[in-house]
């Protein structure tokens, strides 16, 4: 009897085995197919400049004495006559906003954590594509094992509770975690729960921490704070204590706040600045759009306050009232159409939004061939109906459209196009200033030994003014190619470690693929499966060892 309990144990064993093999196996297939079908849609998007800023950006460190002086210390916290104001476990309650700036952000602001290993990044990287494919529990595990080579990590799981799992404690545990640590993005993040829970003057205080500290977001939410109380003389004066870093994004909230004020001469002081000062990064049509009609007639203006107030009712996950807003701008003017496609597609509804962005460019809105292009092209993998769009868009003189299918035609072997005919179309969307075209063009004419036509991109992208869609990587990497070439630059821009950037696209991703799933309970259920199999499986072997013993 004894003999065969044995054998029973020793089959229950390998089939305990055999079971826990196959699914992670299963598992595992599944996510390295996703993985290289989006890392070939990564390759698109980064070529061979982006792999050799990758490299870079491995390489890149802070001093340890620069990490040192740039750590959050407990000086830091807002105080209110030589004490800590209101503490609490989450962090300050209410502190004074005049003195809210100690920093001057003339200079870059982005700063760099100690350096992050090679492990570190690849770790996040992998992280994002799990959570683009609905990998949830596998992407917080992939985050988690980066706390070995990094605290930064704690921020990335904090933000990954935040907008996967939705568990707000989780989230403000890890994230008070990162900002022990160091880490100053996690302030913004911990305000914003506390605010979305209520929580006003706890998360005001957070905010406050983290603008004195040179959080960006920290500033702009305490500027929109400020807005929504009419408070714009406020919201002015914090809103241009950012306005020197040349990011048009950030500029454009500026802009805002004299629209809501009807001050014409300052909105065309700033469209000034935006459109001929170089090394603009962000500027894009939507903003250029904006500013037009901020500055137009009466219907004009009241379509871009409508969606103005319709992206800041996103912003705080209304997505309810802001496609009211978005629709009720359709009547003023038919771009109207593409912000009420995003909110639909924020929503994990691609139908809807598909159906949308036809709606606009069947009223000549160029910019939805793009959005239609894109959408066949990333959440449909149809490269036909892509290039399909991608040409109309191309025919309405849409650059991004053009730039899109100049990336199609490289990457994928389908439509049988050379090189030569891709650049053709990069060349054609670098010569209307559209920036990632121009980086295209750099990285082209120096692999065929045209030294002096990449200088003469290179340069472009420092000097140009008016350029669309400039980033700061692009700028690091002109200067970079310019300083190998043996060609001064100045000071140059700094790099950025690779985060996890919840945008459109990936709350997309996230949206879709969590409909009808409980992923903080599913992340229960797979440590509790995983417990019992491990389990069975020392029962197992403990048993077998038993047996041997004895005979």
């Amino acid at each position: 009897m004894e003999i065969l309990i044995s054998i029973l144990i020793v089959v229950i064993g390998i089939v305990i085995l055999i079971i826990m093999n196959f699914r992670n196996r299963k598992k595992m297939d599944e996510i390295d197919d996703f993985s290289r079908e989006m890392q070939e849609r990564e390759k698109r998007k980064r070529k061979v400049r982006e792999i050799e800023k990758y490299e870079a950006e491995e390489r890149a460190s802070f001093s340890e004495s620069a990490y040192n002086e740039n750590r959050i210390s407990s000086e830091s916290v807002p105080k209110q006559n030589g004490k800590t104001s209101n503490v609490d476990t989450f962090g300050v309650k209410i502190v004074s906003l005049d003195d809210i700036v100690t920093e001057d952000y003339g200079k870059d602001f982005i700063e760099y954590d100690k350096k992050e290993s090679e492990e570190y990044q690849e770790n996040i990287r992998t992280a994002n594509i799990f959570i683009m494919s609905g990998f949830f529990g596998e992407a917080r595990d992939k985050i988690a094992e980066s706390l070995k080579f990094s605290q930064r990590a704690n921020y990335e799981l904090g933000k990954y509770y935040y907008y996967c799992e939705k568990d707000n404690q989780s989230a403000v545990n890890a994230l008070n975690l990162a900002y022990n640590s160091g880490i100053k993005e996690a302030m913004y993040y911990i305000g914003l729960i506390e605010e979305e829970s209520g929580n006003y003057e706890i998360a005001k205080g957070w905010y406050v921490a983290g603008a004195e500290n040179g959080e960006i977001n920290s500033i702009i939410r305490l500027g929109k704070i400020a807005e929504e109380k009419k408070d714009y003389e406020e919201a002015e004066s914090i809103y241009l204590k950012i306005a020197d870093t040349k990011n048009a994004e950030l500029i454009y909230n500026l802009v805002r706040i004299y629209f809501k004020q009807n001050k014409r001469e300052k909105i065309l002081e700033w469209q000034e600045k935006l459109l001929n000062e170089k090394q603009i990064m962000g500027l894009n049509s939507e903003i250029i759009k904006n500013i037009e009609f901020m500055l137009g007639n009466e219907k004009d203006r009241k379509y871009v306050e409508l969606i103005n107030q319709g992206n800041e009712l996103l912003e705080k996950k209304d997505k309810g009232n802001a496609k009211k807003l978005f629709l009720e701008a359709t009547q003023y003017n038919e771009r109207g159409y593409l912000l009420l496609a995003k909110s639909y597609y924020v929503a994990g509804n691609g139908e809807k939004a598909k159906d949308t962005y036809e709606k606009a460019y069947s009223l000549g809105v160029k910019e939805a061939a793009y959005e239609l292009g894109k959408y066949f092209d990333t959440i449909e993998e149809n490269e036909k109906e892509a290039e399909k769009w991608y040409k109309i868009g191309q025919e309405m003189g849409d650059v991004k459209s053009i730039y899109e299918l100049g990336i199609l035609y490289e990457c994928s072997k389908e439509f049988g196009k050379s090189e030569e005919e891709a650049y053709k179309l990069y060349e054609k969307a670098a010569n209307m200033k559209y920036a990632p075209a121009i980086s295209d063009m750099i990285y082209y004419n120096n692999r065929h030994e045209n030294g002096n036509k990449s200088k003469e991109w290179a340069f472009k992208v420092l000097n140009e003014t008016g350029l669309i869609e400039l980033g700061r990587e692009a700028i690091r990497d002109a200067q970079d190619f310019l300083e190998e070439m043996g060609e001064y630059t100045g000071d140059k821009i700094s790099e950025k470690n690779y985060e996890i950037e919840y945008d459109n696209d990936l709350i997309y991703f996230i949206e879709k693929n969590s409909k009808g799933r409980n992923i903080k309970e599913e992340t229960y259920k797979r440590k509790k499966s995983n417990f019992w199999m491990i389990f069975g499986i020392i029962i197992f072997i403990l048993q077998l060892i038993i047996k041997c013993s004895e005979y």
